[in-house]
């Protein structure tokens, strides 16, 4: 492991431009499960890394075009959280628990589902004093980057910090709100209905596939976690707060993590210019 340890000790002080065109330092400008992957997990990923990393040497002018060479850009880098959004609950057939309108969640339209959340709870309870939106991108592996545009330095920071909580596995959170999809499943019957006229026979099942720790910024006390419940409703998905400290809510929380439905890995906050 000696040649990986020396290329962790070089990318940390060297920038690089990923994958969603981002300029970054570390080792996740070359790929970014690499954040993530421990030394001795290497092993049984180099093939997969080396592959990828051979065809990417090759594609030089969309290198050149991820670096924007001659184009304005903001000089002030900008704190971003990167995760891996889990396949359980994306794709085809699954659908908002709370919007009637029968399009998949991807991972680019929950990660910014959950950021609009956050700045709208942040917002309404006057913990920005800007008026930012919220940016996603992709990145490969099934990584999003989540972010603020127009956001001032604090509030940008107070954001990151926020959504990483939200979608990074936990152990006691002060509050869990569960996330949940509807599948949608077509009457065995009526399978031969044609076109947009077939939706009109779809059947909704819902179906939970996740909890999530609320944010300590916004959890400290009821009111705090109403308001954040209020806007998970409406974009997210229907579900209330759970106090998860003590006694059934605890139990909830142990029984939600021997079953999987708590998030398994820690979502990276990164400082980049976008």
């Amino acid at each position: 492991l000696d040649d990986y340890h020396r290329f962790c000790k070089k990318h940390q002080t060297i920038y690089g431009v990923t994958d969603d065109g981002a300029i970054e330092k570390g080792v996740g400008h070359v790929h970014p499960a690499l954040n993530d992957i421990h030394p001795d997990g290497l092993e049984g990923s180099a093939e997969a890394f080396n592959r990828e990393m051979l065809q990417r040497a090759s594609q030089r002018s969309v290198a050149r075009e991820l670096w924007k060479i001659g184009t304005p850009y903001n000089g002030r880098p900008v704190r971003a959280v990167e995760v891996l959004i889990p396949s359980r609950g994306i794709g085809p057939g699954f659908v908002s628990s709370v919007d009637e309108a029968s399009v998949p969640w991807t991972a680019e339209s929950l990660a910014r589902a959950i950021g609009t959340v956050v700045v709208r709870s942040l917002k309404q309870t006057k913990q920005l004093t800007s008026s930012p939106t919220v940016g996603v991108s992709a990145r490969d592996g099934g990584y999003v980057r989540i972010y603020l545009d127009n956001g001032n330095e604090a509030d940008t920071e107070l954001f990151a910090k926020c959504v990483a909580e939200l979608m990074s596995t936990f152990r006691r959170p002060r509050y869990v709100v569960p996330r949940h999809v509807d599948c949608l499943k077509r009457a065995r019957m009526t399978s031969w209905v044609p076109g947009r006229f077939g939706k009109f026979f779809e059947a909704r099942e819902s179906q939970l596939v996740m909890y999530h720790a609320i944010p300590t910024a916004l959890s400290r006390n009821k009111s705090l976690v109403g308001v954040f419940e209020r806007h998970w409703n409406d974009l997210v998905s229907d579900g209330e707060a759970v106090c998860s400290l003590s006694g059934d809510g605890l139990k909830l929380v142990e029984q939600a993590e021997q079953e999987g439905l708590i998030p398994e890995m820690v979502a990276q906050e990164r400082d980049c210019f976008l």
